[in-house]
């Protein structure tokens, strides 16, 4: 599973400052960031806009699907593991 820091390091590039040190101060709802962070709401509606473009760019390097019934197994087990 990716942390938020590995996954601001695969798209960090496409995000300004303030955005970077939003994430990461954790994982939160929109209300509260804008109540945190002093921005509007309009504002964080941009913010989790770049972020979910910058996301979408990388689906293909960060969501994997099983190719063998082996790999589709595994991942079944790993997922009731945890």
């Amino acid at each position: 599973m990716l942390g938020i820091k590995r996954l601001l390091g695969m798209i960090g590039g496409k995000l300004e400052k303030g955005v970077k040190v939003c994430l990461l101060k954790g994982p939160t709802n929109q209300y509260v960031a804008v109540k945190m962070h002093g921005i509007s709401q309009a504002t964080m509606s941009r913010v989790a806009n770049k972020v979910h473009l910058a996301l979408g760019e990388l689906r293909k390097d960060i969501v994997k699907f099983p190719s063998s019934i082996e790999e589709l197994m595994k991942a079944m087990a790993a997922f009731y593991k945890n």
